[in-house]
């Protein structure tokens, strides 16, 4: 089981936050929900397919979710899910950009007329759509720790083919083994969020900084990003962590206004183990 998405929302409106956790089992893509009751956290229902929640300005928290298929990992559109009273049921798709899958963009309250929407492209650039316009593109690329999966064998393949052991999936050879046309990235995390009380959103990110040679990254940093109303701006960075940034969450502790949670991997020494840790910044 891999367990490669979480997020915390009151969807089913008890006053409560539900965890919504999305895994791949045996194969298969399923979602299921853990509540806090009766003094223990219990698991209180299964949907199929994808979930993650998003914050829609002026909503609140909603949920998403997509059906799953083993040939394109991704299918259908698109859906809001809302609680029914007994269950999380799918209701009407949601329109997106082409090329745009569930887990790589937000909506943000930039000021404008109407919401934008801004998302990762396939190489790790920020783009910002009105409808199905592009308006903008960064010239930086924003590298976060992608989640990576394997779509399953199916058809002809899976009777021609057997998966690779697990000693062939942690060797250097591992990209031979495994068709790049299986592999799925889901990218980190963009956090659309009103730091400054001005009304309008800012944007959160990391930025991770690969590491030359080895593979993966050698440290990171937190960016905020401003809509000048053409393009997105730095307004406040954090620069030099001590290694990159797995993910990023916002909390609103009463009194301190909103602080920027990153996770961080802190790599070890010779004598030491890697250690994750969460580094929290007041939003400036």
């Amino acid at each position: 089981m891999q367990q490669f998405h979480l997020d915390v929302a009151d969807i089913n409106g008890n006053g409560r936050p539900e965890i919504f956790v999305t895994r791949m089992l045996n194969g298969t893509v399923t979602s299921y929900v853990i509540e806090f009751q009766e003094g223990s956290f219990r698991r209180t229902a299964e949907v199929p397919g994808f979930l993650r929640v998003i914050g829609y300005p002026g909503r609140g928290n909603v949920l998403i979710g997509q059906d799953y298929s083993p040939e394109s990992f991704f299918a259908g559109k698109p859906r809001e899910y809302t609680w029914s009273g007994s269950a999380y049921a799918p209701g009407a798709e949601m329109v997106l950009p082409k090329g745009t899958d569930l887990y790589s963009f937000i909506y943000a309250d930039f000021g404008e007329a109407r919401l934008l929407l801004v998302a990762f492209d396939d190489d790790h650039r920020l783009v910002v759509y009105s409808g199905d316009t592009p308006l903008w593109k960064s010239e930086e690329r924003y590298l976060t720790v992608e989640t990576v999966l394997t779509k399953p064998l199916t058809g002809l393949d899976a009777a021609l083919r057997k998966e690779p052991t697990a000693l062939e999936k942690a060797s250097d050879t591992a990209a031979n083994v495994v068709d790049k046309d299986r592999i799925v990235r889901i990218s980190g995390r963009i956090l659309a969020v009103d730091l400054y009380g001005s009304g309008k959103d800012d944007l959160v990110v990391a930025k991770n900084t690969p590491a030359t040679f080895l593979g993966g990254y050698k440290g990171g940093e937190l960016e905020v990003l401003t809509w000048t109303g053409t393009r997105l701006e730095p307004r406040w960075n954090v620069k030099d962590l001590p290694g990159p940034v797995l993910d990023i969450q916002i909390s609103r502790p009463e009194k301190t206004g909103v602080q920027i949670n990153g996770l961080v991997k802190v790599p070890g020494g010779i004598f030491s183990k890697d250690v994750i840790r969460v580094e929290t910044y007041q939003g400036k």
